[in-house]
């Protein structure tokens, strides 16, 4: 896997680079691989819908701020499989 996104709180994102499996992982300091989306190509498209629909915004200090609910709502739009890839219970 290569990093290609580092969050101050100690996690990544990653691209893996099998064959195979070309899918964006996150993977925050438990070690857990989240799988959020197939490709690059569509972590991108994720991020800038994330980024069109304000669930990436500046805050009053100008600091990155996210909607956690909504970037998730994102990211299942592009991945239906994100709660049984990754063992989660669905919010809905």
């Amino acid at each position: 896997m290569i990093p290609f996104l580092y969050s101050s709180g100690g996690d990544y994102y990653c691209v893996r680079t099998l064959s195979d499996d070309q899918s964006v992982v996150w993977t925050p300091k438990d070690d857990v691989l989240y799988i959020i989306c197939k490709n690059i190509k569509d972590c991108i498209l994720i991020v800038t819908e994330c980024y069109k629909q304000n669930a990436y915004f500046l805050d009053e200090y100008r600091d990155l701020e996210c909607n956690y609910d909504l970037e998730e709502k994102i990211i299942v739009n592009f991945n239906p499989n994100y709660y049984y890839q990754n063992s989660l219970n669905s919010k809905e």
